[in-house]
């Protein structure tokens, strides 16, 4: 299934988002930085996951209200799981999609 053009575009993401192979890739500077911190490592791999799966970078809400936050303009990097914004991204790509 492919999200709508209006979905990619609010997760920055190109149309049809939704519709690759799943890739991660781990900026190994960042990981390297705070490799004593194991909440920082688990946060960089669910938000890499998150444009492994089609979601672009965005600032909604408050800081920390989504791991897709791009910790840019006030946006922080305090979710240590999937908000509501996240899981609407997964929803619209993969409709059969359930958050565990």
């Amino acid at each position: 299934m492919k999200a709508p053009q209006e979905w990619c575009d609010l997760w920055n993401a190109p149309y049809p988002c939704g519709m690759h192979a799943s890739k991660v890739h781990i900026n190994l500077a960042q990981w390297s930085c705070c490799s004593h911190n194991n909440d920082w490592k688990e946060r960089l791999l669910m938000h890499e996951t998150g444009h492994s799966m089609g979601l672009g970078e965005h600032c909604i809400g408050s800081p920390g209200d989504s791991i897709m936050n791009n910790a840019l303009n006030g946006c922080g990097w305090i979710a240590l799981v999937y908000k509501s914004t996240d899981r609407d991204g997964f929803r619209s790509i993969y409709p059969g999609w359930q958050y565990p």
